[in-house]
């Protein structure tokens, strides 16, 4: 007789063990439903996906970065007032700086498979 109750409370206790690992099991399956889901609606990137963005995204800051002495280096020679180089310059630096605030401009050229965005 005691031993049918410790095989009976061995059972019991096994049996919870399989439920507890089956609604762990469900909410594993839920959880990763949801993250699909909120994938699907644009809500969660791929980690692969953020990085080709940004590092589209930086490419793009430096290129322009690079190209801005190129750039104004004639109208700049020709300005004599200080204040205008130094709002030309800024001028340049902020649309700069701009692009780097728009990140959703660096995934959407990632989605159309754009190199670079320019």
């Amino acid at each position: 007789m005691d031993t049918m109750k410790r095989y009976i409370r061995y059972l019991h206790s096994n049996g919870n063990g399989l439920n507890d690992e089956r609604a762990k099991l469900l909410g594993v399956k839920r959880e990763k439903a949801e993250i699909e889901l909120e994938e699907i609606k644009g809500g969660l990137h791929r980690t692969e996906d953020i990085e080709r963005a940004l590092s589209t995204m930086l490419m793009n800051f430096r290129t322009r970065i690079t190209a801005i002495p190129a750039k104004l280096a004639g109208d700049l020679a020709k300005m004599d007032n200080q204040m205008d180089v130094f709002d030309r310059l800024k001028q340049e630096t902020d649309e700069a700086l701009d692009e780097l605030s728009n990140y959703d401009t660096a995934f959407a050229a990632e989605e159309r498979g754009d190199e670079t965005e320019e």
